[in-house]
């Protein structure tokens, strides 16, 4: 009997942490919504705009990603991350060196939520203009 109260404990056990394996696979991050595409006419890559919505967060979060590929993975983007859409995403060449400029400030004056704020990627420069 004490055997068979062991096996049903080590089963229970081992299902917990199956079923907390499998909630950790889910993804954070609602499926994105493309807003914007800016390909550079002078390489294979791309600026992304899109919006998703972290699970763990009500407010939806606003990203950009410059990827050579054309899938947009889930997650946050891999140069700016915050809470308004940036204005503006625009390629600017210089001199044989890759620039992304981005507008991050709004006509009402509101200031964005900043949650993620690269100055480079890729061998690429990017530059804010904050309207300071």
């Amino acid at each position: 009997m004490k055997a068979k109260k062991t096996v049903i404990t080590i089963l229970i056990i081992l299902l917990l942490i199956l079923a907390i394996y499998i909630l950790l696979q889910r993804p954070l991050w609602t499926e994105p919504e493309m807003i914007s595409t800016v390909r550079d006419p002078e390489s294979s890559l791309t600026v992304y705009v899109y919006k998703s919505r972290k699970i763990t967060r009500e407010t939806e979060t606003y990203h950009v990603s410059v990827l050579s590929g054309s899938r947009l993975p889930r997650g946050g983007g891999n140069i700016y991350e915050a809470d308004i859409a940036p204005n503006l995403v625009a390629w600017n060449h210089r001199n044989y060196t890759y620039r992304l400029l981005i507008n991050n400030y709004t006509s009402s004056g509101m200031t964005p939520k900043i949650y993620t704020q690269r100055s480079s990627i890729k061998n690429i420069q990017v530059k804010y203009n904050n309207g300071n």
